[in-house]
């Protein structure tokens, strides 16, 4: 990550939660959100780390100048997304990303794609309300996400869903 930010690269951090990095270079941190309370952050992560991930969502948010939630739509429903973006609200995020799944190749059957637009309406009045940042968004394309999307790995190497490279080739 330092490597990367001494390039002049924009580095997310994407985490589930589970641990506090403190002191990265990273410009964004980037939360994934599986629930809201013990029961339903369980019942999607088969974990019970819910009181760890709230107390470090509420440290980035604190530590880090810019941190964002990601949801994901057309799993949870509209009320339980609800409840996850107070959860978030009231740890200090007020930045929101909402992303549809997308399955490549396939078509999305109606009842999916209407399921979602309702979540996307009721949310969109809902999040008025708390007066945060929320985009919608939609990836379609293996290449947009592979150009755009870079995970590291030990033992330090960068990869996406195309390439795998060392730390020490990426800095070339």
């Amino acid at each position: 990550i330092t490597a990367s930010h001494s390039n002049g690269n924009i580095n997310v951090l994407a985490t589930n939660g589970s641990r506090f990095l403190d002191d990265l270079p990273a410009d964004w941190i980037d939360v994934s959100v599986y629930g809201f309370s013990s029961d339903t952050f369980k019942r999607h992560t088969r974990t019970a780390n819910f009181g760890i991930f709230k107390k470090n969502v509420a440290r980035y948010a604190a530590n880090y100048p810019r941190v964002s939630a990601s949801f994901l739509l057309g799993v949870y429903g509209s009320d339980n997304l609800i409840e996850m973006s107070k959860l978030m609200f009231d740890l200090g995020v007020s930045r929101f990303k909402f992303h549809r799944l997308v399955n490549e190749g396939r078509n999305e059957s109606v009842g999916y794609k209407d399921c979602v637009q309702r979540e996307v309406d009721v949310l969109k009045a809902f999040l008025f309300s708390l007066l945060v940042e929320a985009s919608f968004t939609r990836t379609t394309s293996g290449k947009q996400k592979s150009i755009g999307y870079w995970v590291a790995k030990p033992p330090g190497r960068l990869t996406n869903s195309e390439v795998s490279v060392s730390l020490d080739d990426a800095n070339k």
